[in-house]
């Protein structure tokens, strides 16, 4: 979009230099104010000229606007998509953590958080990229694109983290463990100290960021004319979690590893 609009101001700018020569040269044919007195430039020629130049970069221009407004449109909406999987993807991952800190028998695997944050660091990554600007300067999405890629796209360091922090808690688990000749000492739940604490700390990582998202999604929807109606889907992604529990006909928590509704 950027480049769009370099494209607009330049062409702007061309058009109106050949549209004030080009009356210049209608004007001189009425009144004959400049004499080349030469045979070979006349004003017909230089206002042929200067009036097909001037058309042509005035072609340009509107093609170039009607580029910069679909290429906004378009834009908007990998924005805010891109975002909203970056949203449940935070979302999932504080949701399967609640889930093992309310199971504190089930045994919590290393690979807890590799697929959300793998997930995490494909979206941030994309919106990293995203280049979207506009005209006005004041443009609410624009300026808080910027402070998201300033800011907050910092704090997600501590959330990717988790990842190798929860594995080095249950393998730290596993040694003391071992060292204390426990029976099942591999067998390690929400309830460890070193493992409950990556957990906990991790949750406190995830709430803060995920208002934050939640803003920048609600203000890319307010300023889009409530185009894709983030209050519903908001309310859709809190009520259609699965937990990764489901309670069997015997009574045993059993894993589903499922998370948000993909259709939303």
């Amino acid at each position: 979009m950027s480049t769009s609009i370099k494209v607009i101001k330049f062409t702007s700018i061309l058009s109106t230099i050949f549209l004030i020569i080009t009356y210049l040269i209608t004007v001189n044919i009425e009144s004959n104010f400049i004499s080349l007195n030469t045979i070979w430039i006349s004003n017909n020629f230089l206002l042929t000229v200067f009036g097909g130049v001037f058309a042509s970069t005035l072609v340009v221009l509107f093609c170039e606007i009607n580029k910069y407004l679909i290429d906004k449109k378009n834009t908007e909406n990998q924005l805010f998509y891109q975002t909203l999987y970056l949203y449940q993807a935070l979302f999932l991952m504080q949701h399967n953590i609640l889930d093992y800190q309310s199971h504190p028998d089930i045994q919590i695997p290393e690979n807890v958080f590799d697929n959300t944050t793998h997930m995490i660091k494909s979206q941030v990554s994309y919106l990293r990229g995203v280049d979207y600007s506009c005209f006005k300067k004041e443009n609410m999405i624009e300026q808080r694109h910027t402070l998201f890629k300033k800011d907050t796209f910092i704090k997600f360091t501590s959330v990717e983290n988790g990842l190798n922090l929860i594995r080095c808690a249950i393998l730290e688990e596993r040694i003391y463990n071992h060292k204390q000749n426990r029976l099942n000492p591999d067998y390690i739940t929400s309830s460890n100290t070193r493992v409950a604490k990556v957990l906990s700390d991790q949750t406190g990582n995830l709430v803060p960021l995920l208002e934050e998202i939640g803003e920048f999604l609600k203000t890319i929807d307010d300023n889009c004319n409530k185009r894709y109606d983030w209050n519903k889907i908001h309310e859709m992604t809190q009520n259609s979690y699965i937990s990764l529990f489901q309670i069997n006909s015997k009574g045993m928590a059993a894993p589903e590893g499922t998370a948000v509704d993909p259709q939303i």
